[in-house]
């Protein structure tokens, strides 16, 4: 890939070394990953700003930006779901585990990998519960039987649910806020990284809500020509 070192500050949630191959894309070194829960970095969003901008295509960046947090804060329900399941723990009474290898393992499973095949890939997400993904149609029909009861419970968990991190309640993963924040958050937002607050500090405090909308304003800064 023709991969070189370099520093990507706008998109490390973490102090980790990163590479650029030879289009411009950002991913960690370690793994050579484009979002990693191990080396906290998130290159995504950036990354397919790049790519439509090399093809010559209209570029929406606070689209971009919006879909992939929304898509994220889906990922990190399940996460969420399926942490609470391992531990035999209620969902949402808990920190929620982001970082480490166990983390990575989860995220690859629910985001990565069909649930009735096992096939690793581009997949889609149950529209119902989110927390499980297909590699197709087929495979969806094929598992239904045994996701039906999962999926409803899970639907009606989700309408209900009260979520805490770092014992500080927070909106839970999927509200509309988390991935379009209101111009008065945007401003809240503005001051902390005025203040020299960065996203991942933020985040490690307790309101990884906050610190991703900070994270949605240095991305946006750093795609601006």
């Amino acid at each position: 890939w023709g991969f070189r070192a370099k520093a990507c500050p706008a998109t490390v949630m973490a102090l980790a070394e990163t590479i650029e191959d030879e289009d411009g894309m950002c991913y960690c070194k370690t793994h050579r990953r484009e979002l990693c829960h191990e080396c906290m970095v998130n290159f995504t969003p950036t990354n397919k700003i790049l790519r439509k901008q090399a093809k010559g295509k209209d570029v929406n960046t606070e689209k971009i930006i919006q879909k992939h947090a929304e898509k994220s804060q889906d990922v990190l329900r399940a996460m969420a779901l399926a942490q609470a399941e391992e531990d035999g723990a209620e969902a949402g009474s808990r920190p929620i585990e982001v970082s480490g290898a166990a983390a990575q393992g989860r995220y690859e499973q629910i985001a990565e990998t069909c649930a009735a095949c096992g096939k690793k890939g581009k997949v889609q997400k149950c529209s119902k519960c989110k927390s499980v993904a297909y590699c197709g149609k087929e495979c969806q029909l094929s598992d239904w039987g045994d996701h039906k009861k999962k999926c409803k419970r899970i639907a009606k968990q989700i309408e209900n649910e009260q979520w805490s991190m770092g014992g500080v309640p927070v909106l839970p993963p999927g509200h509309p806020r988390w991935g379009n924040p209101t111009e008065e958050d945007k401003a809240l937002a503005r001051r902390m990284l005025a203040q020299g607050k960065t996203p991942e500090e933020v985040t490690n405090s307790g309101n990884p809500m906050l610190g991703g909308w900070m994270l949605g304003l240095e991305i946006e800064a750093m795609m601006q020509p």
